[in-house]
């Protein structure tokens, strides 16, 4: 069961996480070259080297964290910071445990499947608004 305690953390790390990424992407947005999404790539890899640091001290030095000071930072604010670092430390992690077969996979059903339903969903948008 999760705590009360846990549940606002997250919700309060989650607010923060995308007023974060909100912020960075309105200053980045003037100063960044636009026809590639550098402004997300450099966001995620923000995001992804501050959830590798994170989960190295969670299991090292800062192993007796309260799991709802853990969840709050990396749920809640890495997660609405930005998405992709949850994938990578995913991956990562079933590399680490030999999952070699498995985090291949999760890869490319993730490149592949997240961009079909993007892409999907856009049509089937723009198929939607344009019906009258």
């Amino acid at each position: 069961m999760i705590s009360t305690t846990t549940w606002l953390l997250v919700a309060c790390g989650g607010a923060t996480g995308a007023l974060l990424r909100l912020s960075l992407s309105l200053y980045l947005q003037d100063s960044i070259y636009k026809s590639f999404p550098v402004i997300i790539l450099v966001i995620n890899i923000i995001g992804c080297l501050v959830m590798g640091c994170f989960y190295s001290l969670t299991q090292t030095v800062y192993s007796d964290l309260p799991e709802s000071l853990r969840l709050g930072f990396s749920v809640g604010f890495l997660g609405s910071f930005t998405t992709f670092s949850a994938f990578s430390l995913d991956t990562i992690v079933l590399f680490q445990h030999g999952d070699y077969l498995k985090a291949l996979l999760n890869i490319a059903m993730s490149l592949v499947l997240c961009l079909m339903a993007t892409y999907i969903g856009i049509l089937l948008t723009l198929k939607l608004t344009t019906m009258k």
